[in-house]
């Protein structure tokens, strides 16, 4: 009895793994096609309307892409790209929460210095599923010698760091700064830059100290 129990446990988490990768490849294929379009249309100017089709219909093709391109994976895809069958669920990780928030304050500090279009955002999301493709299927991680708990530590970071921004800002900037002295340099696009690229470092000092 208890031998058939654990058997039983065993094959339920086995069956819960799978379906956590499949679902991390959905949402990071789902996060890619989304962010495709949207460069795109941004890109181009040219929004699914503009060519009499539906709002609606855009964002159904473009999850129908996504799941049969997550279909098409789990059907020995991986095997025919020679991709890690197993980096699913790191891959959304990656993709969807940890490397965009990881990476947002130098991302932030490179548009406010240049003053990028606002499809660079959808640029800088697609460069990091195609980062997190890299790091979960073909041995990334390994390679730097890292794992997603460090991503997860900065990802954890960026929040602290833009909470705090948001509470200094409410208790301190808004009500005595701008009552003493000019409050333009504070919005200035160097110092804003500056203060991101300082919050990038403690970012990468504390997420990926190994």
């Amino acid at each position: 009895m208890t031998r058939t129990i654990r058997t039983l446990q065993t094959t339920a988490r086995s069956i819960c793994v799978e379906i956590g990768r499949a679902l991390g490849t959905l949402a990071g294929t789902t996060w890619f096609s989304v962010n495709a379009l949207m460069a795109g249309t941004r890109l181009s100017g040219v929004e699914p309307t503009d060519a009499g089709l539906p709002e609606e219909s855009a964002w159904l093709f473009v999850f129908a892409v996504a799941a049969g391109a997550t279909i098409w994976l789990e059907q020995r895809g991986y095997e025919r790209i020679r991709a890690d069958t197993t980096g699913g669920g790191a891959f959304g990780l990656l993709s969807v929460f940890y490397l965009p928030f990881a990476f947002l304050p130098a991302g932030y500090a490179l548009a406010v210095s240049v003053g990028w279009p606002p499809a660079f955002v959808n640029m800088y999301l697609l460069g990091c599923v195609l980062v997190a493709g890299w790091l979960a299927f073909y041995g990334g991680l390994d390679r730097l010698g890292l794992e997603v708990t460090h991503f997860g530590r900065a990802f954890v970071t960026v929040l602290g760091l833009m909470v705090a921004a948001v509470v200094v800002d409410a208790l301190f900037v808004s009500t005595l700064i701008e009552t003493v002295v000019d409050r333009t340099w504070i919005t200035e696009r160097a110092t804003r830059a500056t203060l991101a690229l300082a919050g990038q470092g403690i970012t990468l000092l504390l997420g990926y100290k190994v």
